[in-house]
């Protein structure tokens, strides 16, 4: 007999075991709040594997399609008018017909993420940066030889705005954690608590409507259905693919919370999503998520919190390959690191893809005004194994050293000087989102690259107030050879450099990206006493070694009009830059802005630049059908795997297409629960289609409908197995495969609580493939 087999129905007989021992506490279970339950129940997916925590997903479903979720609640024109100044809607009548239905603006006022006001790591008095420290880039970062020719936008629009949060009856948030992503046809832009797809020259196709209606569709009581923030936006280029995810608290933030990951079934972002619950391990909050792509996993970074207080930074993979299929069984491995903090996970960019033996590596800053020996960034190689956890390499890389900066800001929020508001944060001490890698070489001669940014202080003063403290921009360009090998190809500090020190323009609240040629662009915040938020970009062309400036210089994105109130503080918590991957060219930007003054009236923008010297990324396309070897059948939901991390799933056709840079791959296609893998090795040029079918070979996947009890042999049947009795139980058998089993027998073996089972085996004969 098979040992599958063998064991199945080992598993299956202990499995009934398992419903006798707990029928006794059903009484007990039913005294406890379905939270505590769906908690308890929870934990349960999570297992300890030396040094990592595997979390398998609480919930799991299929979200409806985006397109057809509704954009507005009941009395959200009432709603509205506390996030729109009268000037706007001159409708004070509303405001008083919203507060006779009970709706008042203070109803609505939520700060999102407090926890992000706490330090990640401190300073040590007297260690680093004096009294008189000047940052030794900042003179670099505006050079005579300079073109000073920074592209303006040739597209800008509003994105999600506090508006649109009111349309779906949520009330004022701070901050907006504004992000986004651009794929071939869709900028997908997200905010608390809202998201809208748009299309290319800025018209909104779907939204805004809640995040949590992705998750809608679980179960009630799951918390993912809660709409708590800390949105992320990825678009997955090498599988055509979106990810949307943000946290779940159904305690606030206190333990357990959750992560909630939303995978889109088509390259449509407007269509319908795998949906993912997991439960976050050890106890601890984990704040500000960060999402990466890379060709492996998605990986995931968040700032951890629990009773005492900062606990450490999180560093998560899941199991891509199963998300892209929508397999319910995809599992999480977390590690935690308590001695870090303000770490962001790898995101590829482009159409080169990472080699094949070159892992995934997270990153941070260090300063030796936390202690550390010298400023630098660490990072950590983390390459999981989802079918051994406990194969997982997680690896501590040796510290790379930048040049000198000053991390610190002052104590508190209220860092940032703006004209006619309140001072803003600075969100100093972390790398701030996204940590970009691009190959700039072949598979057969990489050239890989990784940029990523971090606010630092250029006032020269020790920034014990905003008077004394102005914020630039520390960017940098990092080379890695080997899994081990890192080193500084380039870096600057964007800051003012004119005026007396603490009275400068702070430019902050940045993200970094790189083109095909390996331009780079930088956008951000830039406010001072005399200047509103207004939205920034800045670049670098000259792409040599140790340049220390941004050589194209600085530009304007966006003009803010308006200035915020609130004395909270918030702004940001983040941005995004991010590539178009139909050139490979044009930088797509979204961050923060205010078009009037206000509390928390907030507005974000959305735009497009290029360097002109840039041209459109060498492609080419592999395309194909996988059918069934017997039959000729086609085949759906197969993943279609490549070398660098390219995937496909195939159509209902079986048919797939892939773009990809010229070079040669190993495609690889394969269909869980009934198909053999099958492979080839094609070589494509740019420009050229080639097509590489497959066909895959069925096999046999058996498994159990549920085992029934069919005789007792102790008093009157009762359908439970008591202590002692015997029982003979009735095992039906499923195919769920793509091939008939051959003359199928099995035995029922003594495991999992079974004694003295009758000897010999059941011949099933012939089984059917879906039968």
């Amino acid at each position: 007999m098979n040992w599958k087999f063998r064991v199945l129905l080992g598993v299956l007989v202990f499995l009934a075991a398992v419903v006798w021992i707990k029928l006794p506490s059903q009484a007990q279970n039913n005294q406890k709040s379905s939270a505590e339950k769906y908690n308890e129940a929870a934990r349960k997916t999570v297992t300890q594997v030396g040094e990592f925590s595997v979390v398998k997903p609480s919930a799991f479903g299929a979200s409806e399609a985006v397109r057809d979720m509704p954009n507005s609640v009941p009395d959200a024109h009432l709603r509205r008018v506390f996030y729109l100044t009268k000037d706007q809607l001159r409708v004070s009548a509303l405001e008083d017909e919203a507060i006779a239905k009970g709706i008042t603006p203070e109803q609505f006022l939520k700060e999102i993420n407090p926890f992000n006001t706490r330090e990640l790591r401190k300073v040590i008095p007297g260690a680093g940066a004096g009294e008189k420290f000047k940052d030794p880039l900042m003179d670099k970062s505006v050079q005579s030889d300079a073109p000073q020719a920074m592209p303006t936008p040739d597209l800008t629009f509003n994105g999600n705005t506090q508006a649109d949060n009111a349309s779906q009856g949520i009330g004022a948030i701070l901050p907006p954690d504004t992000i986004g992503d651009v794929g071939p046809n869709h900028y997908v832009q997200a905010i608390n608590l809202v998201f809208s797809v748009f299309n290319k020259t800025g018209a909104r196709v779907a939204g805004p409507v809640r995040m949590s209606s992705l998750f809608a569709s679980l179960p009630t009581g799951s918390p993912c259905r809660l709409n708590n923030g800390d949105p992320t936006v990825g678009y997955d280029q090498l599988a055509d693919r979106w990810v949307l995810t943000q946290f779940a608290l159904p305690t606030g933030s206190t333990p357990p919370t959750y992560q909630c990951v939303a995978v889109s079934q088509t390259p449509d972002p407007t269509g319908a999503y795998y949906i993912y619950q997991y439960l976050y391990p050890n106890n601890v909050f984990n704040d500000y998520p960060k999402f990466g792509v890379w060709r492996d996993a998605y990986y995931m970074t968040a700032n951890e919190f629990g009773s005492s207080g900062f606990a450490g930074a999180g560093m998560l993979a899941f199991d891509r390959d199963k998300m892209l299929v929508g397999d319910p069984s995809a599992i999480l491995i977390v590690r935690r690191v308590s001695t870090s903090g303000g770490v962001l996970p790898t995101d590829i960019d482009g159409f080169g893809g990472p080699p094949t033996d070159l892992d995934h590596i997270f990153l941070e800053f260090r300063a030796n005004e936390f202690g550390d020996p010298f400023d630098g960034v660490r990072a950590f190689r983390f390459k999981p194994d989802f079918i051994n956890p406990a194969n997982t390499i997680f690896q501590v890389l040796p510290d790379v050293p930048l040049a000198e900066f000053d991390p610190r800001n002052p104590t508190g929020r209220l860092d940032i000087e703006q004209q006619g508001g309140a001072n803003l944060d600075s969100i100093a001490g972390r790398l701030m989102h996204r940590m970009a890698y691009r190959n700039l070489g072949t598979q057969a001669a990489p050239i890989n690259a990784y940029t990523a940014s971090f606010t630092v202080n250029t006032s020269g003063l020790n920034p014990t107030t905003a008077a004394a403290y102005d914020a630039g921009i520390r960017w940098f360009e990092l080379r890695r050879t080997a899994n081990s090998t890192i080193s500084v190809f380039d870096q600057g500090t964007q800051a003012d450099t004119s005026g007396t020190a603490g009275t400068r323009l702070n430019n902050w609240m940045g993200s970094i990206a790189m083109d095909n040629r390996g331009d780079i662009a930088l956008g951000y915040s830039q406010a001072g006493p005399n200047q509103n938020a207004d939205i920034k970009i800045a670049g670098r062309t000259n792409n040599v070694a140790n340049s220390n400036t941004l050589n194209e210089g600085e530009a304007l994105f966006f003009d803010a009009t308006g200035a915020q109130t609130s004395t909270s503080g918030r702004w940001g918590d983040y941005s995004s830059l991010n590539l178009d991957s139909e050139d490979d060219c044009t930088f797509w930007y979204t961050q923060e802005y205010y078009a009037v003054i206000s509390t928390s009236n907030f507005s974000t923008r959305i735009g497009k630049f290029k360097f002109p010297q840039c041209t459109p990324a060498p492609k080419a396309t592999i395309t194909g059908t996988i059918s069934e070897c017997s039959s000729g059948a086609p085949v759906s939901g197969a993943l279609v795997d490549s070398t660098g991390g390219f995937a496909r799933v195939t159509n209902s056709d079986g048919t797939f297409s892939m773009s990809v840079a010229p070079g040669t791959y190993t495609v690889t296609a394969n269909r869980p629960g009934g198909f053999i893998t099958a492979s080839q090795t094609v070589t494509v040029t740019d420009g050229q289609t080639t097509t590489v079918n497959f066909c895959l070979t069925g096999i046999a996947v058996v498994a159990s409908t549920g085992p029934a009890i069919t005789a007792e042999n102790c008093g009157t049947p009762n359908n439970v197995p008591d202590p002692g009795e015997q029982v003979t139980v009735s095992l039906p058998l499923q195919n769920t495969g793509a091939a008939n089993t051959g003359n199928l027998t099995a035995t029922l073996q003594a495991t999992g609580g079974v004694i003295n089972p009758t000897p010999g085996s059941q011949n099933y004969g012939v089984v059917n493939s879906g039968s």
